[in-house]
């Protein structure tokens, strides 16, 4: 998703009567980019944009567990493979990988 101020770089350029290619070699972005938001009209990127900016957390359910893990070991850093094998022995089955879990808690 491009930020609002490129959309309407997009835009102003599209009101000035260049074609998509144009835009594209003059802003260096990606021909599907420039497709994308070239006919999109103002409501409708405000509308993608919020719909945009929720996402679901795959390890937003093993918050508490997470948490507990931590201040159990005074807050400490921890190596994050510990604590996803730690949630895989209580749950078994988790939602994402070592690398989704690590993304969760940076978040």
């Amino acid at each position: 998703m491009v930020k609002k101020i490129m959309y309407q770089k997009i835009q102003k350029l599209k009101k000035q009567g260049l074609s998509k290619y144009a835009i594209t070699q003059k802003l260096g972005l990606d021909g599907a980019t420039v497709r994308k938001y070239f006919s999109m009209e103002p409501e409708m990127y405000q509308a993608y944009q919020a719909e945009t900016q929720q996402r679901n957390r795959q390890f937003a359910e093993y918050e508490q567990e997470i948490l507990l893990v931590y201040s159990s070991n005074g807050n400490q850093r921890l190596n994050m493979s510990a604590v996803y094998d730690y949630l895989e022995e209580q749950y078994e089955i988790l939602p994402g990988g070592e690398k989704s879990l690590r993304n969760y808690i940076h978040y």
